[in-house]
């Protein structure tokens, strides 16, 4: 075998730095360089992002039965107990959160409709709901 020699020319290590360029550089080209890595950015960020998996809850919910429902339990509590007040914890069925929603929601419906009012004396306290009689619309209705 035979050595041969090296020389330098044929081990040229050529820097990774930016070269100088052949031409002068326009703005336009600073602006596409510009959008290509704000583009590059963009992806990334999107890749990065986990996808989100969404469930339709199954359980779905009659939301005019739900207001006649608790529409008539406040009718009927009012018409057996003429001088006790009616407070939102006495109305839900359980104390869960999904019970707690699907009777606010037909209470603040039926407060819309002018069925029934709702006072609450402090922030985060007790609920009282007043049935709205026949009487108390009409005399609102004279005010007005």
């Amino acid at each position: 075998m035979q050595r041969r020699e090296v020389s330098e020319d044929d081990h040229k290590l050529i820097p990774r730095i930016p070269q100088p360029r052949k031409r002068k550089v326009s703005i336009y080209d600073l602006v596409n360089a510009l959008e290509k890595a704000l583009e590059v950015k963009r992806r990334r960020v999107e890749r990065s992002i986990p996808e989100l998996q969404v469930e339709i809850p199954e359980k779905k919910t009659d939301m005019t039965r739900l207001i006649t429902d608790i529409y008539e339990r406040v009718t009927g509590f009012f018409s057996k107990n003429r001088g006790r007040r009616l407070t939102f914890t006495n109305l839900i069925p359980s104390p869960s959160k999904e019970d707690k929603v699907l009777t606010l929601i037909p209470l603040l419906h039926l407060t819309n409709q002018r069925k029934v009012d709702l006072e609450q004396q402090q922030h985060f306290g007790e609920i009282e709901i007043l049935l709205r009689t026949k009487k108390m619309v009409d005399e609102e209705l004279k005010k007005a």
